[in-house]
């Protein structure tokens, strides 16, 4: 068999839940595509080893609270999700590194103080200015942020955890 640590589920995608696939115990990543994004999440909690998901749509989000396996996850990227209510990560405390690439409005950015673990935050645009005054806080956080980026409250950060990405 094959070394498998990072499996990717994209279009056409034809089972109606994720527990119809082999539970593959070395995938420690996985990203569900725009193709997954009526996939039912149920049987996730069977993949012990993984660390990393990229999820796709709101959807997937709002399922993401209800599979308390999930909390250990290390690694998150939400995709195409409109300003949700990211008091739902409270869970994942063992989370360290965030990825937003919103669809619409910016997310309120305050519930991500309540992840101890979390050292990077990496923002892909959004429609208006994201404010990361609520973050200023957090000592050991570093945001990665694209040129189309709109963010108040930089100037509570030091330059050097600040990274803006091309």
């Amino acid at each position: 068999m094959p070394d498998l640590r990072h499996l990717v589920l994209g279009h056409p995608f034809v089972m109606e839940s994720i527990g119809e696939l082999p539970v593959c115990d070395q995938v420690t990543a996985l990203d569900l595509l725009p193709g997954t994004r009526y996939l039912n999440l149920a049987g996730l909690d069977r993949w012990s080893g993984l660390t990393s998901l990229s999820l796709y749509g709101p959807t997937h989000y709002q399922q993401l609270s209800h599979t308390p396996s999930l909390h250990g996850l290390e690694h998150l990227q939400l995709v195409q999700t409109p300003a949700l209510d990211l008091r739902q990560l409270a869970p994942l405390t063992a989370l360290s590194q965030l990825t937003l690439l919103p669809d619409g409005m910016p997310y309120n950015l305050a519930p991500l103080t309540d992840l101890p673990s979390l050292t990077t935050l990496a923002l892909y645009g959004a429609e208006g200015a994201v404010d990361l005054s609520p973050l200023a806080a957090m000592e050991n956080l570093t945001l990665h942020l694209t040129h189309n980026t709109h963010v108040t409250g930089a100037e509570l950060f030091p330059p050097e955890r600040i990274v803006r990405l091309p």
